[in-house]
């Protein structure tokens, strides 16, 4: 697929014309994992039940969370740092950030899940025990979780959209539906428990197929020596990107973690199947984001201001109209699919027109937060979603209570809606150009 793509993007001409084939390939990868991904959330649901189903995506959005949050902003910078160490072939300072990077991702995950299961021993008489075990089980797959989001790092820096892309939302889900499946033919139970143990050794197969991949690539390159006399400069460009990333996640996921205080296991379970059903259209703003990031930094390198606004721009345009059509066509075909989870998840159908408003609003704006990251803007973008994290927070503890699900719903799209409108503001003031 790469070598046909490499071909392709030859042919191209245009460098727009390269970076739609680009975008288009990175959604191509995620319509796929798409596909895989519902279909193995429909099954997990049908064989789980509305409460365990709920359990194990409470337990896993903790996986996610700490899991991305454990490279300590390495997994971002490394597409800030990489293409620029390669247009210099500065190979030895690229041999050392791969191998900062890595020991980082390891150690910071390893630490996190230590101290976790610390935690969750010293307090296990007051964690509720259907949570226990998952949440044990969770923390054990955050080492090799961490590595993953680092090599998918190192494939966006390279523009290897297939190993940045393919083995997390391609491979891993695959491989946990198999085990899944196995597991349930060999007798085991269908618990949030059975899934988490799925997920573990999904997710170590995954991140062994990545390093390969990875290794089998950078074979032809000189990396015989290695050079960390940057780290320095490195922690200091990660570090904003950590908070970033942190900030991100608590902006997409902070519904999901207020509702478990307020609502059942299995209407968090409704509420999940909804919110992953409108997030297909964010594949879109994923794919540009992934394939813009790179482009971005060599743009910004070179100090071409004006380029980069171009660049942003078309980027924008990529982003807006085919989530526009995505959009579309899941609120026409909401109901159908979520009956395909069982008949209970029906009542969410509405909460999907709620969560399209803020979705076109983050797909308008385009790919702003990854312009900013890799901009020399990481303060703004922090700002940003301080902003809009503070208000999502307030927001959701306000309407639901009031509201339930339905109130995470409107707090999460209206929180969107303002995170879209600072990032198009900073990035017009930052370029005093007004992008049609």
């Amino acid at each position: 697929m790469r070598d046909v793509l490499d071909r392709l993007r030859d042919h191209a001409g245009t460098d727009a014309a390269r970076h739609q084939m680009d975008a288009a390939f990175a959604f191509a990868i995620r319509v796929v994992s798409a596909v895989i991904a519902f279909g193995s959330q429909v099954f997990l649901a049908r064989v789980l039940g509305t409460y365990e189903f709920g359990v194990f995506t409470y337990v896993w959005l903790w996986v996610v969370i700490l899991g991305t949050l454990a490279p300590l902003g390495s997994s971002t910078s490394v597409v800030r740092f990489l293409p620029e160490f390669r247009v210099n072939l500065d190979w030895a300072r690229y041999r050392g950030f791969l191998n900062w990077g890595q020991t980082t991702s390891l150690a910071a995950a390893s630490a996190v899940s230590a101290i976790g299961m610390l935690a969750l021993y010293s307090f296990q008489d007051s964690i509720s025990a259907v949570y226990f075990i998952p949440a044990v089980l969770a923390l054990a797959t955050l080492p090799a979780f961490a590595l993953t989001e680092f090599y998918d790092g190192v494939g966006r820096a390279e523009s290897w959209i297939d190993l940045a892309l393919g083995p997390p939302y391609i491979v891993r889900p695959i491989l946990l539906l198999i085990i899944m499946v196995v597991a349930l033919a060999l007798g085991a139970d269908a618990t949030a428990e059975t899934a988490m143990w799925s997920a573990i050794i999904a997710t170590y197969a995954t991140v062994a197929i990545q390093y390969y991949l990875q290794t089998h690539r950078l074979k032809n390159t000189p990396l015989t020596q290695h050079s960390d006399q940057d780290r320095k400069s490195w922690i200091n460009v990660s570090l904003p990107l950590f908070v970033l990333d942190g900030l991100t996640l608590v902006m997409l996921n902070i519904d999901l973690m207020l509702l478990n205080f307020f609502i059942t296991p299995d209407q968090l379970g409704i509420y999940f199947a909804a919110s992953r059903l409108m997030a297909l259209v964010c594949f879109v703003h994923f794919a540009v984001s992934a394939v813009s990031m790179p482009r971005f930094a060599a743009v910004y390198i070179s100090g071409n201001s004006n380029e980069l606004s171009k660049l942003m721009t078309n980027m924008r345009h990529l982003t807006f109209w085919p989530s526009f059509v995505g959009t579309a066509i899941v609120l026409v075909l909401g109901q159908p699919l979520l009956t395909l989870f069982g008949p209970s998840f029906i009542d969410a159908y509405s909460m999907l027109f709620v969560f399209a408003v803020g979705h076109l609003a983050k797909a308008a704006a385009g790919p702003v937060q990854a312009l900013l990251s890799v901009a020399g803007a990481q303060r703004q973008a922090v700002k940003i979603l301080v902003a809009t994290c503070l208000l999502a927070l307030v927001l959701n503890i306000l309407l639901i209570p009031k509201f339930g699900a339905m109130g995470a719903a409107m707090a999460m799209s209206a929180a969107f809606v303002v995170e879209a409108i600072l990032g198009t503001l900073i990035a017009l003031k930052l370029y005093q150009k007004t992008h049609p």
